[in-house]
């Protein structure tokens, strides 16, 4: 079954003339329609559109993500920039089209993001032998389960150390640190078919093609090696087409995955004003968070953007659940979480607004007024430019001593 997201039929007709026409979809073009579907049916991939009727496509490709991030999705949108293109993958797009989509694109993108169409079964018939299905028998879906559990067990760790866990077993023992990070692109990558020159030029960019494609083969066999021994099945890394590629029958793991799917939960939540169980997901990804992404290892040029992106999400983690509980009262708590956020990013002015209010309220007057110099000194250094007025606003009302500051400045 194929979701697809969309406030038009323009998909649906796309689709149509594609070689997948044959496929089950539905298509439903609004946000709240599509997650009382998924709650309640099974879908194998889902095509969502950047517009919907009600929200942001992106809203429904976070919301499946958190429902089961095994699910690909195609996400499509209004135009090609970098920071759209890196927002769908961060929020767990498996593939990224944009507007207008022809149908060989939508084909392409199909194609690549799953592995067997066969084709729907004809339900009309049950006769025994002809290919149809049985009486009582369970229809073959059209997709990868994607509740499916092959039983293997993979998990690696991306946020502080790179580690890889083969059976509750950690993997010390790497031929290479090209070999590990071909591994860790390939894992990152899961769901995904990486053309082997994309990987020679990143590992080997200075090397002869063929030299490094033979480094390359070399690599990914000692890799096949010590998963294999390791206890795992012996093609974990599958070559498709001239491309590599993560077994889509691996059970995996990641911290990054696992973070977002926290974070993600944590935003619906708040949306909701389930302020106590967004507190608990986000506390949730950040005792995964256990350092910055592949820390150490910056001479892969590809793990900058990724390192930026994961980092920046972790402090609106941090800042939503200073926010949360200052919400609630907790100050004291409220207040450190300020601090390390403002020890990571000492920029933040809503992040020294915050921190004036909860020192304030309890009874730190000095600490705040010092709190407001340092923000004016830190943006003038920094940024070249004085404090908000929100932020001045706040500091007149602290100066002088008005006790009616409300939960509103603590949180905005």
């Amino acid at each position: 079954m194929i979701l697809i997201a969309d406030k038009s039929d323009r998909l649906i007709r796309q689709l149509k003339r594609t070689r997948y026409s044959h496929q089950e979809f539905v298509r439903l073009n609004s946000y709240a329609d599509a997650v009382r579907h998924v709650r309640c049916n099974t879908i194998h991939a889902a095509i969502i559109s950047k517009h919907l009727s009600d929200a942001l496509g992106y809203e429904l490709l976070c919301y499946l993500q958190t429902h089961d991030s095994r699910i690909p999705v195609i996400y499509i949108a209004e135009d090609s920039r970098k920071e759209s293109i890196l927002s769908a993958m961060r929020g767990g797009a498996r593939d990224f089209l944009v507007w207008p989509v022809d149908a060989n694109a939508l084909e392409e993108s199909l194609t690549r993001i799953v592995l067997t169409f066969p084709p729907k079964e004809d339900r009309s018939s049950n006769k025994q032998g002809s290919g149809s299905s049985r009486k009582g028998s369970t229809p073959k879906p059209a997709f990868p389960d994607a509740k499916s559990n092959p039983g293997c067990d993979l998990d690696v760790s991306f946020l502080g150390d790179f580690k890889v866990c083969v059976n509750g077993n950690i993997l010390d023992h790497w031929p290479s640190k090209k070999g590990k990070s071909i591994f860790a692109y390939l894992i990152y990558h899961h769901g995904k078919n990486v053309r082997k020159d994309i990987l020679t030029e990143q590992l080997w960019p200075n090397v002869f093609p063929e030299s490094a494609r033979n480094c390359l083969n070399v690599a990914i066999h000692h890799i096949r090696q010590l998963l294999h021994d390791a206890g795992l099945m012996p093609n974990v890394i599958i070559l498709n087409n001239e491309s590599y590629c993560i077994n889509p029958e691996v059970n995996l793991s990641t911290d990054v995955k696992r973070f977002l799917n926290h974070w993600n939960r944590a935003r619906f939540l708040i949306r909701d004003n389930q302020i106590h169980d967004a507190a608990d997901e986000c506390e949730m990804a950040v005792s995964i968070y256990q350092g910055d992404f592949r820390q150490g290892d910056n001479y892969d040029e590809w793990t900058a953007i990724e390192r930026e992106n994961l980092r920046e999400i972790y402090l609106e983690v941090l800042e939503n659940l200073s926010g949360i509980y200052s919400s609630i009262r907790k100050y004291e708590t409220a207040i450190d979480l300020c601090k390390s956020i403002l020890e990571k990013d000492s920029c933040r002015e809503k992040v020294h607004r915050r921190l004036m209010s909860c020192y304030y309220l309890t009874g730190q007057r000095d600490h705040a007024l010092r709190q407001y110099r340092k923000c004016s000194t830190i943006l003038k250094q920094e940024l070249d430019v004085g404090p908000s007025a929100e932020t001045v606003e706040l500091f007149k009302k602290i100066r002088n001593d008005d006790r009616d500051i409300s939960h509103k400045l603590i949180q905005h």
